[in-house]
Parts: structure tokens; sequence; C-alpha cells
């Protein structure tokens, strides 16, 4: 049995711009730090857990538990009011919605591992119309480290689907972070992305980016 593993951001869902505007501005609110960067590859860890706490440490602040909490907070009330004022920020990427019933359908084992939150997470994939019922899903709330997010996934799928191995395990993603976390694990890589981010990914490596679902679906077909 093969088990895919998708990431959330820019890979299911496209919410890359408000997670990052959300996140951003909760952390300026909350740390009162300015100039923040985006570019989550320019941190230690590229997860909204391993980037907060990384901006805590730098400013030296007291009570890191409670103002990560307090950062946690304003993202998640944020990034719902925007869904209620500015709903065209919260989309499937075209045929993420259809995609992971057909793997499942097809005999794949699925499963999810993403640098954000939980809450977040399923807040999400609920309001782009994407249904993973009890797939096991691993956040930034079990690690601040996206290779050990994967491979608390993997645990726990091996779990779901009552499998001690897996005949592969590759993992869909559309940023460095994700191809570099595959890399770490020895673990396949599949793209999802357009323009730059694809330029990126193959500059970086990556042997397979496809562009929408069904190249990648039929990708998947022919290599069983």
């Amino acid at each position: 049995m093969h088990l895919l593993i998708f990431d959330i951001d820019g890979t299911l869902c496209d919410t890359n711009y408000i997670d990052e505007l959300c996140l951003v501005h909760s952390a300026q609110q909350v740390l009162n730090i300015q100039n923040i960067s985006s570019d989550w590859s320019t941190y230690k860890q590229s997860t909204d857990s391993g980037i907060i706490l990384e901006l805590i440490e730098t400013t030296n602040l007291h009570s890191e538990s409670d103002m990560y909490s307090t950062v946690k907070k304003s993202f998640l009330e944020l990034l719902e009011k925007y869904y209620y004022s500015n709903p065209e920020y919260f989309f499937p990427i075209p045929g993420a919605k259809n995609i992971i019933p057909l793997l499942i359908k097809e005999g794949f084992a699925i499963g999810i591992a993403t640098g954000c939150w939980l809450d977040s997470a399923v807040f999400k994939l609920e309001k782009v119309g994407i249904q993973i019922n009890n797939i096991p899903i691993c956040s930034a709330d079990n690690d601040i480290e996206r290779v050990n997010i994967i491979k608390q996934c993997i645990t726990d799928c091996s779990l779901y689907y009552n499998k001690d191995t897996f005949s592969a395990i590759t993992y869909i993603g559309d940023g460095s972070w994700d191809l570099l976390a595959a890399k770490n694990l020895g673990i396949d890589f599949l793209g999802i992305a357009k323009g730059n981010r694809a330029i990126m990914l193959k500059e970086l490596g990556a042997q397979h980016v496809f562009e929408e679902y069904s190249l990648l679906h039929e990708y998947l077909i022919q290599s069983i």
C-alpha cells in the first residue's frame, strides 16, 4: 500500500497569502515586532510553532508559553475574521476537493502533515470544502520540526491502516521546506506548484512537479 502524505497551505488549500498575513500580523501585534519576514524559508523551522517560538526567542520576552498561546489565539481569531469578511482568500487548489476520495478509492493510504496548527488546518480544510473524515492529520501542535511532524503522521497512518510498512511513502507539497523534509526522511516527493514555486522546486532537485492534480493523479496511477 502506497502512503501519500499531503501538506495543506499551497498544496490542498490556496491559503498561503492569508496564512502569512494573519501570522505576521498576530506576531507583530502580540510581540511588538515590526518588519517580520514572511519568507518561511529564512526561519530555522518553517512551521507555525517554530516561527513563533523563534520570534519570541529573538525578543527575549518573558513568559514564553503565555506569549506563544496569545499569538496562536490571535492568529486563529484573525483567520476566522478574514474568512467571513474576505472569503475570496479561501479556496481549494484546483482539483484538491476530489483528489483525496479518488485516491482512497484507488487503494492509496492518505495522511496529512502540515506546518500549520491543527485548529487552523481543520478550519481551512473545512472552509474550502475539502473533506478528510478520519484521515490521520499531524500539525505544528505535534512538533516544531516538519520532519518530525511527517514522522508522526507515518506512525499514525501505520496504526490507522493497520500496516507495519508501506510499499512507498510520498510527501506532496509546494514549498522548499516540503522538499527538504522529504529528502531528510528519505521518502519520495511530488510537487504541486505553478510559476516561480515550480521553478524553485525543480532548481532544488524535485524531479516531479505538477501544475494541477489531474497530472499528478495520472503520474501516480502510472507508477502503481
